[in-house]
């Protein structure tokens, strides 16, 4: 064979010339991951409290100006939104509930950010900027 024909092979007609490295996950497994990541860094964050003694063996607040911040805002959550009155004896249970929410639903935002950008630097700032933007500690009282 001379000329073009013995340079290029046949192209086959009916196959793809691009081939997808890396599959689509579904929006479910996404946020499936998310929330499997989000609970692994709650459990981190909260043994790193626990180490510094931040959360476990504080004392039972007199007035809700001393309750930690997670306990105000499941507080302003609780009477705001669903009319619920909340004690001061509920605090430590608050503050966990409040805390294992915040820290899991960003794991849940994580796994949407991380599947629809699909680059770990763009998507981990954006993370980073949208949890310190919403953090409940700056929050105005």
């Amino acid at each position: 064979m001379h000329g073009a024909a013995s340079r290029f092979p046949a192209r086959r007609s009916g196959y793809p010339t691009t081939t997808v490295s890396r599959r689509t996950k579904t929006p479910l497994v996404a946020l499936i991951q998310g929330l499997v990541a989000g609970l692994a860094g709650n459990a981190v964050f909260t043994g790193y409290q626990a180490v510094l003694g931040r959360q476990s063996g504080a004392k039972q607040p007199r007035r809700w100006a001393d309750a930690p911040e997670p306990a105000q805002v499941g507080k302003r959550v609780l009477e705001g939104v669903f009319l619920r009155k909340v004690t001061l004896a509920q605090v430590p249970k608050l503050t966990q509930a409040v805390h294992w929410i915040y820290g899991t639903g960003w794991g849940l935002a994580h796994g949407v950010i991380q599947e629809s950008v699909r680059q770990p630097l763009v998507s981990g700032v954006t993370l980073a900027t949208a949890v310190t933007a919403t953090d409940y500690t700056l929050l105005p009282r």
